[in-house]
């Protein structure tokens, strides 16, 4: 392989992988909109962990609809939303942990703490999530990934790729 072709499929992986993510930080925005409107008037009647645990599991059923269908263009089948489920327990005990140690240890106002933890948790959560809904972290160089979707937008529509054959 030369050298030319092998940069040239780099680029391609790159590519690919930039508009993924993109397009989950999209979905992860609006998440994190979602979420945190819902913890923030569930915790005027609520304590902040159980504020934390309605808004994380609404926030569950957004995003695994949302991150199948917009960020890695696969469906939810119910073998991906149960390893979704798993990912997202992982995430919320590792969410909560943080939040308990921002709010008792350093003092973090209730309502600014879940920002930090969302930030904090964004490298984990992309990385659980694509796992979970594509079974991989990696594409081949023309955009693949082993299901052998195509993360090119020019190529085919999102919504093609969506309808059952």
């Amino acid at each position: 392989m030369s050298l030319r072709l092998f940069a040239y499929k780099v680029h391609q992986k790159s590519r690919a992988h930039s508009k993924e993510v993109q397009r989950f930080l999209v979905v992860g925005t609006s998440n994190f909109v979602f979420s945190y409107t819902i913890y923030l008037i569930a915790n005027i009647f609520l304590s902040y962990s159980l504020a934390f645990t309605i808004s994380f599991a609404a926030g569950i059923l957004f995003s695994a609809y949302w991150n199948s269908r917009i960020s890695f263009s696969t469906p939810l089948t119910s073998r991906r939303l149960a390893i979704f489920a798993v990912v997202c327990v992982i995430n919320y005990l590792v969410g909560l942990l943080i939040l308990n140690f921002l709010v008792e240890t350093i003092g973090v106002y209730e309502s600014l703490a879940p920002i930090l933890v969302i930030i904090a948790m964004i490298p984990l959560s992309f990385i659980g999530t694509r796992l979970a809904l594509v079974g991989s972290l990696t594409m081949d160089a023309q955009g693949l990934d082993k299901t052998g979707v195509r993360d090119d937008d020019d190529e085919v529509s999102r919504t093609e790729r969506m309808r059952p054959k």
